[in-house]
């Protein structure tokens, strides 16, 4: 559910901890801080702007764990059950895709509009002078947050689209069917939306044979979110996409922070009763209702079965919405210590419109930090960005905290480096990832394990504008952001990446 719970904010009492005056300051400073960035830098000295597509094609294993998923709904199955895999549920694999590609189909999709936003602008303001800038840009920006969040914020490849297919990603490591209410084309104006068709037994054995996984399936949505604006303001950064959406990348971050704290003072309770009441069918029911609650929940009782979380209210099934009432007084405290530290993920000049900050001529560097919440407790990821003479760098830290222990890891990364092979200028990202994780992923333990991840894709130009890539990407067992599987994994995937200037 929620993946339009912040389209419509007004709608909740997001007063009960926020009041109007503090939110008037917040886009009074905003706005000021966003004029001033218009009116002081450019986005970049000398490199034209740029616009990339990246379209994921191929992604193996994931797209064999969907197959089989859809196997077993078609032959009207559980989880359990030996299926045979036909060719078509390859084919219709793509009706639940995986996170690397739920998030670039999205980012190009929100990318695209950004350009034609873009254009039309320019047409009716041309920036050719200082105040024509400043109108140009906060004419992009209300236009690209306006249509966004009217026009396109309930339809495929929108920000909530992504947010439940990186639920489903989750739910397809274990084989449990799901169908995303987004795909349905009636969801329009829609303040929730819910991931539906689940069976209760394929929950109940989700949660038994993969407690971590399950746990970090109720909380993807928020990922995906996150790891959707972080692909977008990278692109502003390092691609010079220069694309104007500020002011929609930081109404989406209000609502990701926002939700937890719904979900711990009540303000969704009165909800979860009046949708339980309508949902006579154990295939109308969403997944959990509330993430965080739900998350909370589960977190504290990996080892309690999933039936005991009661019977629906229609006597029919498991009542799989927890309200904030049903949290212990550890539990609340627990998700009000994790919903405060979704706040770290507003800590980005990004976030208002600084995308590069230039240190030297042709230098600039940038930062920013994430709060993702997952299966054994949350991450809190500062990333440090670098850019000089055509190198695309950054460096990041995590500190990965279970129920009261501290693990720590380390990452970097290139994108777009130039390798020139026989006279083909080809481009490749990098990245390497160490850590230590909870031991198993559990909430409770101080035993650590020592994991990591290397990852590379190789692009080869098949016209100037036009490029295919190969992409390997191999880990331990332990959780990554984007990464649907927390066993040991080596995914490979292939598609085709385009550019166009602007």
């Amino acid at each position: 559910m929620n993946s339009f719970l912040f389209q419509n904010l007004n709608q909740y009492n997001v007063m009960s901890f926020i009041t109007r005056k503090q939110i008037r300051k917040i886009w009074i400073v905003t706005t000021a801080i966003f004029l001033y960035n218009i009116n002081s830098f450019s986005q970049s000295d000398t490199c034209q702007k740029e616009i990339h597509f990246d379209i994921p094609v191929l992604d193996f294993p994931f797209q064999s764990y969907s197959a089989k998923t859809q196997a077993l709904h078609n032959n009207h199955f559980l989880s359990t059950t030996p299926v045979n895999v036909k060719f078509r549920d390859y084919f219709l694999s793509y009706t639940n895709p995986s996170m690397n590609q739920s998030l670039n189909w999205s980012a190009s999709w929100y990318t695209f509009i950004g350009y034609e936003i873009d254009k039309g602008v320019d047409k009716l303001i041309k920036p050719n002078t200082k105040w024509k800038k400043i109108g140009n840009n906060l004419a992009g920006e209300v236009l690209y947050a306006g249509s966004n969040a009217l026009l396109f914020a309930n339809l495929p490849l929108g920000i909530g689209w992504t947010h439940e297919e990186y639920h489903r990603a989750g739910m397809t490591t274990n084989y449990v069917y799901s169908y995303n209410g987004i795909n349905s084309l009636n969801s329009f104006g829609s303040t929730t939306v819910g991931v539906s068709n689940i069976y209760d037994q394929n929950l109940a054995y989700f949660k038994q044979n993969d407690p971590a996984g399950f746990n970090r399936m109720l909380v993807a949505g928020g990922e995906g979110e996150l790891q959707l604006i972080r692909k977008l303001q990278l692109n502003n950064l390092y691609q010079h996409s220069s694309l104007p959406n500020t002011i929609w990348n930081l109404i989406q971050k209000i609502g990701i922070v926002v939700y937890p704290k719904l979900a711990l003072n009540g303000d969704l309770d009165e909800e979860i009763h009046t949708t339980e009441l309508k949902e006579i069918s154990i295939t109308q029911r969403d997944f959990t209702g509330p993430d965080y609650s739900g998350w909370a929940w589960h977190l504290f009782k990996p080892n309690v079965p999933y039936t005991s979380l009661g019977i629906h209210p229609s006597g029919v099934g498991i009542d799989r919405y927890v309200s904030s009432t049903e949290l212990t007084n550890e539990e609340q405290k627990y998700l009000l210590k994790a919903s405060n530290l979704m706040f770290l993920n507003f800590l980005s000049p990004m976030n208002f419109g600084f995308y590069k900050i230039k240190i030297r001529q042709n230098k600039y560097a940038n930062f920013a930090v994430s709060t993702y919440l997952n299966g054994f407790g949350y991450d809190i990821n500062p990333e440090f960005y670098y850019m000089a003479n055509n190198h695309n760098l950054y460096f990041g830290l995590h500190n990965y905290q279970n129920f009261n222990h501290s693990f720590w890891g380390a990452e970097a990364g290139a994108f777009k480096e130039k390798w020139k092979v026989y006279n083909r200028n080809l481009l490749f990202d990098a990245r390497l990832m160490l850590w230590t994780q909870p031991k198993d992923q559990v909430f409770k333990t101080g035993k650590a394990s020592f994991g990591g991840l290397i990852e590379s894709k190789l692009y080869y130009p098949i016209k100037e504008w036009l490029y295919s890539y190969l992409n390997i990407e191999a880990k331990t067992k332990g959780w990554v952001a984007g990464n649907p599987f927390l066993k040991e994994n080596i995914s490979v995937r292939a598609g085709i990446s385009m550019k166009f200037k602007k």
